[in-house]
């Protein structure tokens, strides 16, 4: 049976260690039950379990063991028979017969747990103490109850014996199997035997109850939840509402401030014009006097705040434009001096005030475009109304109220500024008026009175002027004639045509198409499909209207349109909208709701279904009918009102665009994603890897608690770390700063050797990421410690050349490490793998070597040779003799080894018939000496002489071979002549011989040479290609030998005439290539190029200078 239908989420529910995710099983993995009821496998468990106390790695719950042991947690049997269903019924396509393994298992014997063929049933079935056995087909297995497992005591010498007995005893309370029934609780005291399926019952039952009492108070805990969700929802939802209605406000009042501002700058120059007479003439008066001890020209001129009252719906509105051009007025009389008279006028039992404007100089002031009011207050209700007035001529003005109360206080405003100081009314003076000048009072409801409350709806239109001004077609010339008539047409039905302004423009002006005449104007709105036709006369309407239009193949219809009237919008599209708040409120059903919210005021939907934030535009829908309440001046400013909420509502939002360097994505980007956004119906980070961009946008608070967290990770920032020394330089060597520089290009790291520290300098999240991996690299760090270093030695590494020559000499083996001398004779090496810190100790162990002295060497001569050794190298370098032997210390290990075998050889040969000139070290480790004196002399391994094709040993190397090596040498090379068919060697063919009696050499290598006239005759690069061709199978049959050493004279120079120079130039580019090809690989670890000519010596050693670093050479003077 395949895995399939619920059995995956069966695996993963029941199945699975919590912990985990591993399968139960019956071994490593069995299910066990905490007191917390979560199930845990019994590896989990061992790991969690610490000094007898457990925390469940789910609810963090603790629970104590009596030991280190899990015995305390009973096994889950119901999760291990679910197993054993699972791993047959649901893992398997075929379930096999347990006992022949091979063919289809029909039945399932439940006594042992055994699955069988139709066969084996039959055997089953014979088998006497089987057959009480329980035995099922397989299609009745519906459930994993045929699979429960019988739970048998896990007490020693009890093993399989089933749980029979329940001892409801107070202090057991536990199954037991009729053994220990019989041992431990035969005893009635404090022992109750119970049926044990009676006692299952009883306690099912129980749990049931108990369960049932836990499902109620879940729906109970739940229904609470639901309703605190709700409840926070609306906080949510209110918070929103509340910083739009507030950002709305300040935004408008900005606006209207800075436009304020605008036209004071542009319009109020007749104003200050006014003001310039009087204040030149003040200026003269200024000039003219001596002192003025109270001036006051100007002193009035700025803004000022006259309050109205608690009139809260000031904030909304027409109310708020009033606000705002009342606060943001400057009035050239606001220089003028209180010298203004206000009277009390009675006229036939009314009161009424009269105000006449007069400046400093007493002059009236008679300007019309003055606009006077007055403030009345009563101080003990509080109550404060204005009063109007009218111009009488002559700068004389009369309030249009009447007077009622005389216990209040007045002050006088021009231009909604203060004018005079507040006096009571009773105390002005009082004259009788003329009936004939008496004007129509306003009822006396008008003061003091409340005003009519609005509903929040009704207050939000506002069908002023300045929103009319924004409708286009309300505004164009579609009017009637002069008496009346109708000379504009209304045309609908071509929603999803392609009618064009001058389609329409070109039928209706031709009198034959349509009936038309000529058209004055057009206003088309092709997304809502209609369209207003005005005619220069009213019967171009009438015929018309009486026929039946098509235009470009679309039925269209036509009526008389009254300018008077509205049409009702439908559709609002608000476009250039930023995509990125867009998209917030898109995926915000809070916002959603809010702006829904704010649109049903005005009658308005939106279709988010259809809403993309990359078309960056909003379809806005009318819900607005013809029989509502101001239907005709609701559909004049439906649409600009809509537009007005969406982008108030847009402003309330905050948006912010970082753009990261594609350098620096990978890593920001990675930085970015773990940022909590703790509420996301109110701020929302955005990734755009293909525009390198990280968006933030969302309300304020959350907004800028998101941005304060990217700042974080984006800003420049400069960080000084602390560090070890050792730690920098270990740094500096494993070229981690260098990897970190590489990857981020835009951070700096400088190292500060000398304090300790490191300057990093770069984007904060690249900064925080560089420090991370220096931390976490320093975390590998290996510490290595060299012991025991004999005191000597340890002041010679204490010398500051000496610790650069050993860090230059670990550089240059590619050996990352930092290496620190301690005190009480102890070097320590860090380094971020054991490898690497014991290649460095073995090169500072590298650092010694001795050489014994022989008895024959001359004390005085040696003495002069070592200090010749101390001269050369200088503080690098420490030579003593000690007990008749040499000791020498010295960094890098090639110049130890040099320095060395100089020794060794100048004491091998105490009489001077070998001196060593020179040391070089290859880049693979093999060392290159050069010697003057007699090469069969040496010590080495092989020897490479130079013959001809005969191998003829008369002269030079051969000569000297021949005389110490016996004729034994020159035997084996007849022989081998012999063998040969021309009874001579190859052209390109070495020979290889033992020595003989030269018993300080292995083999002999002969190369045949051809004399110099020869090749110089037929090609000498075919000459030097053979000649390097002999050196290279020289180096290869000693290399076949596991040769370590091999010495070779300047070849070729003695009977076959070669320059010494060509020779020794050949020998040279032939071991370089050599050990260029085998590297490190070869066997051959020293080479020794000897010879008795010094003029070939020198030569050796001048090419060996062009390809290899001298270790160290002697003078000339003193070989």
């Amino acid at each position: 049976m395949a895995e399939g239908g619920d059995y995956g989420s069966l695996k993963e529910k029941r199945l699975q260690c919590l912990h985990c995710k591993t399968q139960f099983d019956e071994e490593s993995h069995t299910p066990r039950v905490l007191p917390c009821l979560h199930t845990f496998c019994s590896t989990c468990l061992e790991k969690l379990l610490k000094n007898n106390l457990l925390t469940c790695p789910r609810c963090h719950n603790k629970s104590k063991t009596t030991d280190e042991s899990l015995e305390t947690y009973q096994i889950d049997f119901t999760r291990k028979d679910l197993v054993s269903f699972y791993k047959k019924f649901c893992q398997s396509s075929k379930v096999e017969c347990d006992m022949c393994d091979e063919n289809k298992a029909e039945f399932w014997c439940h006594d042992c747990e055994n699955f069988l063929c139709g066969g084996c049933i039959k055997s089953h079935e014979r088998n006497k103490k089987w057959r009480t056995h329980k035995v099922v087909s397989i299609n009745e297995i519906k459930d994993p109850s045929h699979f429960q497992h019988e739970v048998l005591c896990r007490r020693d010498g009890h093993k399989n014996k089933p749980l029979e007995v329940y001892c409801n005893g107070d202090s057991c309370k536990k199954a037991v199997c009729a053994t220990c029934w019989m041992v431990d609780h035969s005893d009635t005291t404090g022992h109750t035997p119970t049926d044990i399926k009676a006692q299952f019952e009883e306690e099912r039952d129980s749990l049931l109850v108990k369960a049932e009492k836990l499902n109620e108070k879940q729906v109970q805990i739940t229904r609470l939840q639901k309703r605190i969700d709700g409840e926070a929802y609306d906080v949510k939802k209110q918070t929103i509402s509340a910083e739009f209605e507030i950002s709305s406000f300040f935004n408008q009042s900005i606006k209207l401030l800075e436009k304020r501002r605008d036209e004071l700058l542009e319009t109020n120059s007749a104003g200050f014009l006014n003001l310039a007479p009087v204040i030149n003439q003040r200026f003269e008066d200024l000039n003219q006097a001596k002192y003025d001890e109270a001036p006051r020209v100007g002193s009035q001129i700025g803004f000022s705040n006259v309050t109205t009252g608690a009139d809260l719906r000031i904030l909304k509105g027409k109310n708020l434009q009033k606000m705002i051009k009342h606060h943001a007025e400057i009035s050239a009389t606001n220089a003028y001096p209180p010298n203004t008279e206000i009277v009390l006028v009675k006229t036939r039992g009314n009161k009424t005030l009269e105000v006449t404007l007069k400046d400093f100089k007493e002059n009236i002031i008679n300007d019309s475009s003055l606009r006077v009011s007055a403030v009345l207050k009563d101080k003990s209700s509080g109550d404060v109304t204005e009063i109007r007035f009218t111009s009488m001529g002559n700068g004389r003005l009369k309030s249009l109220q009447s007077i009622k109360d005389l216990d209040v206080y007045i002050h006088i405003l021009v231009n909604k500024k203060h004018f005079t100081e507040e006096v009571k009314i009773e105390s002005l003076k009082c004259v009788t008026g003329n009936p004939e000048e008496e004007t129509d009072n306003l009822d006396e409801n008008d003061l003091f009175g409340e005003e009519k409350e609005l509903t929040d709806s009704e207050e939000e239109w506002d069908f002023s002027s300045e929103y009319a001004d924004d409708i286009n077609h309300e505004n164009k010339a579609m009017s009637s004639t002069t008496d009346g008539e109708i000379c504009s047409i209304l045309i609908d039905g071509f929603c999803e045509s392609k009618i064009t302004e001058n389609d329409v423009r070109d039928y209706f002006s031709n009198k034959d198409l349509s009936g038309g005449s000529t058209v004055k104007e057009i206003d088309i709105n092709i997304d809502e499909g209609w369209c207003v036709v005005v005619f220069t006369n009213s019967q171009a309407v009438k015929d018309v209207c009486i026929r039946r239009h098509k235009l470009k193949d679309h039925d269209i219809n036509v009526k008389a349109h009254d300018p008077k009237g509205q049409i009702a919008p439908k559709v609002k599209v608000i476009s250039n909208l930023d995509e990125n708040k867009l998209a917030f409120i898109t995926a915000s059903n809070i916002s959603k709701n809010v702006l829904e919210t704010r649109l049903s005021i005005f009658s308005a939907k939106i279709d988010w279904s259809s809403v993309k934030p990359d078309k960056r535009s909003l379809e806005i829908a009318s819900n607005l009918t013809s029989d509502m309440k101001d239907f005709q001046k609701k559909a004049r400013v439906w649409g600009i009102h809509i537009e007005r909420e969406v982008l108030q509502f847009f402003e309330t939002l905050l948006v912010k665009e970082y753009k990261i360097d594609p350098n620096q994505w990978d890593l920001i980007k990675k930085s970015v994603h773990p940022v909590d956004v703790q509420d996301r119906e109110k701020a929302m980070i955005t990734i755009n890897g293909n525009r390198f961009s990280i968006v933030v946008v969302g309300y304020r608070i959350p907004y800028k608690s998101l941005v304060n967290h990217i700042n974080l990770l984006t800003d420049s920032v400069t960080v000084r770390e602390r560090l070890e020394n050792h730690e920098i330089r270990l740094l500096s060597v494993g070229n981690v700063m260098e990897s970190i520089r590489n990857e981020y290009t835009s951070i700096k790291i400088v190292p500060d050797f000398a304090n300790g520290n490191i300057d990093y300098s770069g984007t904060a999240a690249i900064v925080a990421s560089a420090k991370q991996r220096i931390s976490d690299t320093l975390k590998t760090k290996v510490t290595l410690v060299v012991k025991d270093i004999e005191n000597e030695r340890f002041q010679f590494f204490q010398r500051k050349p000496v610790q650069k020559e050993l860090e230059k000499e670990l550089k240059d083996r590619g050996i990352k490490c930092a290496v620190e001398f301690e005190k009480h004779n102890k070097i320590i090496i860090y380094a971020f793998s054991k490898t690497e810190g014991e290649k460095a100790v073995k090169a500072v162990k590298a650092s010694t070597a001795k050489v014994d002295v022989e008895k024959e060497t001359p004390l005085g001569e040696l003495d002069n040779e070592l200090q010749e050794v101390r001269k050369k190298k200088g503080n690098t370098v420490e030579v003593r003799i000690s007990d008749s032997r040499i000791i020498i210390y010295a960094i890098p290990q090639s110049t130890v080894d040099a320095i060395s075998d100089h020794i060794k050889l100048f004491v091998r040969y105490p009489h001077g018939s070998v001196r060593c000139t020179t040391h070089f070290c290859t880049e693979t480790g093999q060392t290159i000496t050069t010697l003057l004196g007699d090469i069969t002399d040496l010590d080495a391994d092989v020897l490479v002489c130079s013959s001809d094709k005969n191998l003829k040993l008369g002269i030079g190397v051969g000569h000297d071979l021949v005389q110490k090596g016996g004729d034994k040498i020159k035997l084996e090379c007849n022989t081998y002549l012999q063998s040969k068919p021309m009874k001579e060697l190859d052209k390109d063919e070495v020979f290889c011989s033992s020595s003989g009696k030269l018993t300080n050499f292995r083999m002999v290598v002969h190369i045949p040479g051809e004399k110099w006239e020869n090749v110089k005759e037929s090609n000498e690069n075919d000459g030097k290609k053979n000649f390097i061709k002999l050196i290279t199978s020289s180096l290869e049959k000693a290399e076949e030998k596991k040769s370590k050493s091999i010495a070779m004279p300047a070849l070729c120079c003695g009977n076959n005439e070669y320059p010494v120079k060509k020779s020794t130039d050949w020998i040279v580019e032939a071991l370089s290539m050599y050990l260029k090809r085998t590297g490190s690989k070869t066997s051959i670890q020293k080479i020794y190029l000897c010879d008795k000519n010094p003029s070939a010596v020198d030569n050796f050693v001048k090419k060996l200078k062009t390809l290899y670093v001298l270790v160290y050479n002697r003078d000339k003077q003193q070989i």
